[in-house]
């Protein structure tokens, strides 16, 4: 997680809480998909990326991307968060610091 944010948004990060690990089950473009998420709680050591509706960034083979912050609570209707049990989780303060 820490060389992702480096990577991606060259940013430092701090793991701020426990890992949780979530099971993805999903179905893309007809093929049915498995995989594990793991995510935790993070503190971003560029706080001015708090401040920004969007962030942009480009992956690993230069194609730019951006990244938003959204309420989990107020996505528009028929925008799911995913992985399934990932609100459920930040609902219950799994991802709030220790």
């Amino acid at each position: 997680l820490i060389r992702e944010f480096a990577e991606e948004l060259s940013c430092a990060i701090t793991i701020a809480g426990p890992w949780q690990t979530l099971e993805s089950l999903y179905e893309h473009e007809g093929a049915i998909g498995h995989e594990y998420v793991f995510a935790a709680s993070i503190v971003l050591a560029d706080a001015s990326l708090y401040d920004r509706e969007t962030v942009a960034f480009a992956e690993s083979d230069s194609s730019p991307c951006r990244a938003g912050w959204f309420d989990p609570n107020a996505l528009p209707a028929g925008l799911e968060l995913y992985p399934s049990g990932l609100a459920r989780l930040i609902a219950a303060s799994a991802f709030k610091p220790l």
